[in-house]
């Protein structure tokens, strides 16, 4: 059992939980309280929230319940977002920089999927066309 303290409160793991579907509750208490404290105060809004700790309060909150999260699920990456995304990993920077390089809600985990995503699709094609040629 791990424990997470604080100065307000201890909060063990076993009692978090991980976000789904039915925690509607939960996220409006969030929202709430991230209005209430502003989105720095994770510990104290985690002890608030008394089954999350203060890890899960802050991703919960930056990659699903900040204003202007656009989740590429809904809205898939344009070209030249994708354009820009290629570039800037080769350049090697870090995905929270190009999310805020595209400046428009993208979170870095989904910047980080899409380019996966994109590579995994480039080295699938690049085999095939291995294959084919071997097979002739």
């Amino acid at each position: 059992m791990t424990l997470y303290s604080n100065n307000w409160t201890t909060v063990s793991e076993e009692n978090t939980k991980p976000f789904n579907k039915e925690t509607k509750k939960e996220d409006e208490k969030l929202v709430d309280l991230v209005a209430k404290y502003g989105p720095k105060k994770w510990k104290f809004i985690a002890a608030l929230m008394k089954t999350r700790n203060a890890k899960q309060c802050r991703e919960r909150w930056d990659s699903h319940l900040k204003p202007g999260i656009q989740k590429a699920g809904k809205n898939p990456f344009t070209p030249d977002e994708e354009e820009i995304i290629m570039e800037s990993c080769d350049k090697g920077e870090k995905w929270a920089k190009i999310a805020l390089k595209l400046g428009n809600g993208r979170t870095s985990n989904d910047i980080k999927n899409a380019y996966n995503q994109r590579l995994r699709h480039k080295h699938q094609k690049s085999r095939m066309s291995v294959q084919y040629i071997l097979n002739k």
